[in-house]
C-alpha cells in the first residue's frame, strides 16, 4: 500500500477516534488537540524511520523518548490514557508500510471497535469508582463499608484506604461499588414529595414603578392563535415565596409555533416574543426570550465561531428571560417584573449558583437569591433551571435603605490604563433611572477621583464603601474561585488598553453617598478550586498578587491573555486592606462555609432536584446524565472540602 494511502487511512481513523468516540464522551477540548498532535507526530516519525537508513538503536531510542513524555496538565483517567495511546498506535500503523496491505486498516478498525465497545456507557452500567474524603477516622472496616454503602446508594465491592489524617480527623478512601437503581428512583420519588410549594407568606407592599424596568423589545409579527389568559393573581405575593428554598416551582410556557421557531432560529438576538406563563393553575401574558453571553451559548448554537456565538439553537436548554410586564408596565409577579432562568449547561453539579449566592448572602453581601425551577414549553418538559433573582430597580429598593439610585452593569471606575471612566460610559450602562432628566454619574466618578488623588486610598474606600460587606464579598469570591468575575481582567487583543472585567454591578446610594459592588453570574465558580479545570476562566493571582509586572500574560488551558487585577487602582486599594480581608475570610470559614452548616443544605437541595434531573435525562438525549451528575456532586464536595482545609490568604 502506498504511503499516501496509509496517511489517508490514519487521518480518517484518528478523526473518528477524536471526534466520533472521545470528545462526545469526555468533552475535553485539550485532549482532542493532544490526540491529533501525538498521532500526526508519531506517524511522521514512523514514516521517517521507515524511509530512512537508520539503525534499530536510533529508532528504539526515538520511541523511548516518546514513551517517557509526561502530560503535565491535570491527571488523565484510565480510559483517557487508553485513548491517548490509541492515537500513538494508529500513528505508528499509519507511518510504517506492512504487508499484506489490508493489515493496516484492519488493525486500526479493530482498535476503534475495541474502544467503542470497551468504553461504552452501557458496559457494566452502574459500576462506579470514586475517591472520597470522609470527615471521620475509621478503624472499623465494617463501619466504613456501611457508611459508604449508605452515602453512595449501592453495594460496595472494594475499599482501599489511601490516607488517615488524625489531625484533621479524616479518612481518604478509594471505593468501587455498584449503584442501586432502586435507591435512585426512591430518592427521586422522595424529592417529588418534599418539593411541593408551601403556603404563601403575607404579601409585601408592591414597590413603585421605576424606569429601571424599561427594556427595549423587538417582536416578530403577531399571530392570531394566542390563548386569552386571566388577569394576574400574583401581583400581591411576596418575593420571599418566589425564591423560597423549600419550593421547586414549575413554570409552563405556551408559545405560538411561529414565535418559537423565531426564537430558536437565532437565540443570540435575544428578542422577545409573546407567550403565556401558567403557574399554580393561573395563566398570564408574558414576553419570553433566550439570554446569555458567550458562556451561555457556547456549544448550543450552530454558528462557526466559538467566541462569537451565532446561528440556530442546537441544545434543548438555553437560559431564558421572562418579562412579566409585557402589556402593562405595572404588572408584577411575586413583586418582580422579570424572571431569569439559567440553563446551568456549564455546571454539571447544578449547584454553583445556588451555593455561591447562598454563601454571599449569609455573609451579608447584597447578592441575588437563587433556587431551582422546572420549565415546560408547549407541554414538553425542558429541564431543570436555576431561578436567579434579577438585579434591577426592585432589587436595589429591597436591598438598600435608599434604592432609588443609579445601578450600573459591568462598568469599572477606571480604564485598563488607570484613568477615570467617562460619564458617557456610565450612562450607557445604567439599569435604573436611564433617560431620567438630570441623571449623572457624579457620585461614583467622585469616588474614583478621590481614590486617585489620595495618598491613602484605603481611607477613601472606607469613606465610600461598606468595608465589612466588601471584604466579605471578596473573601467568598476568592474562596469559590469566581474567576469569571471582577478579578479576571481579560485582554481581547493582548494589549493593556483592551483589558477589562465583567459579571458585576455597582450601585450608588444617593442618601448615604455610598458605592456597593454587587456580584453576578456564578455559573463558572467553584470549577478552579482543585486545579485550573476551566480552560477559559482561571487566574493565578490572589488579592494583591501581580503577575508579569502588570504586563499582559497568557494563562489557562486555552492560553488566553489577561492582566492582574491588582494593577487596577481600586483593586490595589482593596489589597492594601489585608487585615479586613483576612478577618472576612475567617468569618466565612467559621460561619456559612462550615461543613455542619452548609453540607446539610446541599443534601436537601440535591434531594429536591433529583426527580427533575432524572426526568430530564429520560426525556432528552442531551440532558445531564444522572451518573455524570453524581460524579459532579462528588467533585463539588471535594472542592468545598479543599477550600475549607486550605483557606485563602492575602
Amino acid at each position: 500500500m502506498s504511503t499516501g494511502a496509509l496517511l489517508a487511512i490514519d487521518l480518517v481513523a484518528v478523526l473518528l477516534l477524536a471526534f466520533g468516540l472521545y470528545f462526545p464522551r469526555y468533552q475535553r477540548r485539550d485532549m482532542v488537540v493532544a490526540l491529533l498532535g501525538i498521532n500526526i507526530g508519531v506517524m511522521a516519525v514512523a514514516t521517517a524511520l521507515a524511509n530512512a537508513e537508520v539503525s534499530a538503536g536510533v529508532g528504539l531510542g526515538l520511541f523511548g523518548v516518546l514513551s517517557i513524555i509526561r502530560i503535565r496538565s491535570e491527571e488523565l483517567t484510565q480510559p483517557e490514557v487508553v485513548f491517548y495511546f490509541a492515537a500513538i498506535a494508529m500513528g505508528v500503523l499509519g507511518g510504517i508500510p506492512i504487508e499484506p496491505a489490508w493489515y493496516t486498516p484492519a488493525l486500526m478498525t479493530a482498535l476503534l471497535v475495541a474502544l467503542f465497545i470497551g468504553d461504552h456507557p452501557a458496559l457494566f452500567r452502574g459500576f462506579e469508582q470514586h475517591r472520597m474524603t470522609l470527615d471521620e477516622v475509621y478503624t472499623d472496616r465494617a463501619a466504613l463499608e456501611t457508611r459508604l454503602s449508605t452515602e453512595l446508594g449501592g453495594s460496595v465491592k472494594r475499599i482501599e484506604i489511601k490516607k488517615v489524617d488524625q489531625v484533621r480527623g479524616t479518612t481518604t478512601v478509594d471505593v468501587r461499588y455498584r449503584r442501586s437503581r432502586a435507591l435512585l428512583l426512591a430518592v427521586a420519588l422522595t424529592a417529588v414529595a418534599c418539593s411541593s410549594d408551601e403556603a404563601a407568606e403575607p404579601a409585601d407592599e408592591a414597590p413603585a414603578a421605576s424606569a429601571a424596568d424599561a427594556e427595549p423589545v423587538v417582536v416578530p409579527p403577531e399571530v392570531d392563535d394566542e390563548p386569552t389568559p386571566s388577569a394576574s393573581p400574583f401581583a400581591d405575593r411576596s418575593t420571599d415565596e418566589l425564591f423560597d428554598p423549600a419550593s421547586l416551582h414549575t413554570f409552563e410556557f405556551t408559545v405560538a409555533e411561529r414565535d418559537l421557531q423565531f426564537l430558536d432560529s437565532d437565540p443570540t438576538a435575544e428578542e422577545y416574543v409573546p407567550a403565556t406563563m401558567t403557574f399554580e393553575g393561573e395563566t398570564i401574558e408574558v414576553g419570553l426570550r433566550y439570554k446569555g453571553s458567550i458562556g451561555a451559548f457556547v456549544g448550543c448554537v450552530d454558528g462557526p465561531n466559538l467566541f462569537d456565538p451565532s446561528g440556530a439553537k442546537s441544545c434543548t436548554k438555553l437560559s431564558m428571560k421572562v418579562r412579566i410586564n409585557w402589556n402593562d408596565g405595572d404588572d408584577e409577579f411575586f413583586g418582580v417584573r422579570k424572571l431569569q432562568l439559567h440553563s446551568m449547561n456549564l455546571d454539571p453539579s447544578q449547584l454553583r449558583e445556588r451555593v455561591g449566592y447562598h454563601l454571599l448572602r449569609e455573609m451579608g453581601v447584597a447578592a441575588p437569591r437563587s433556587t431551582h425551577a422546572r420549565v415546560v414549553v408547549n407541554g414538553e418538559f425542558v429541564g431543570l433551571f436555576a431561578l436567579t433573582e434579577n438585579i434591577d430597580g426592585r432589587f436595589t429598593r429591597a436591598n438598600f435603605n435608599d434604592g432609588t439610585g443609579n445601578l450600573y452593569k459591568e462598568v469599572w471606575p477606571f480604564t485598563a490604563s488607570g484613568t477615570l471612566t467617562g460619564e458617557a460610559v456610565y450612562l450607557d450602562s445604567l439599569r435604573t433611572n436611564e433617560g431620567d432628566e438630570g441623571v449623572n454619574a457624579s457620585l461614583i466618578r467622585s469616588f474614583a477621583e478621590d481614590l486617585l488623588a489620595s495618598d491613602d486610598p484605603a481611607s477613601v474606600v472606607r469613606r465610600y464603601m461598606d468595608v465589612e460587606q466588601l471584604m466579605s464579598q471578596l473573601a467568598v469570591d476568592r474562596t469559590i474561585r469566581h474567576d469569571d468575575g471582577p478579578f479576571h481582567w481579560y485582554c481581547d487583543d493582548g494589549t493593556v488598553a483592551r483589558c477589562g472585567n465583567h459579571n458585576f454591578f455597582f450601585y450608588e446610594d444617593p442618601t448615604a453617598g455610598s458605592i456597593t459592588m454587587i456580584p453576578w453570574d456564578l455559573d463558572n465558580a467553584f470549577s478552579n478550586i482543585l486545579g485550573d479545570g476551566n480552560p477559559v476562566t482561571p487566574i493565578p493571582d490572589g488579592l494583591g498578587d501581580i503577575t508579569a509586572g502588570c504586563e499582559v500574560f497568557t494563562y489557562g488551558g486555552f492560553g488566553l491573555t489577561q492582566r492582574s487585577a491588582s494593577c487596577d487602582p481600586l483593586f490595589a486599594a482593596w489589597a492594601s486592606m489585608e487585615d479586613d480581608y483576612l478577618a472576612a475570610v475567617q468569618r466565612l470559614h467559621e460561619g456559612p462555609l462550615r461543613a455542619d452548616r452548609l453540607d446539610p443544605l446541599i443534601d436537601t437541595w440535591i434531594a429536591q432536584i433529583t426527580a427533575a434531573t432524572v426526568e430530564a435525562a429520560e426525556t432528552h438525549d442531551d440532558a445531564l446524565d444522572p451518573r455524570d451528575w453524581e460524579m459532579a456532586q462528588t467533585e463539588f464536595r471535594r472542592a468545598l472540602d479543599y477550600a475549607r482545609y486550605y483557606p485563602i490568604g492575602g
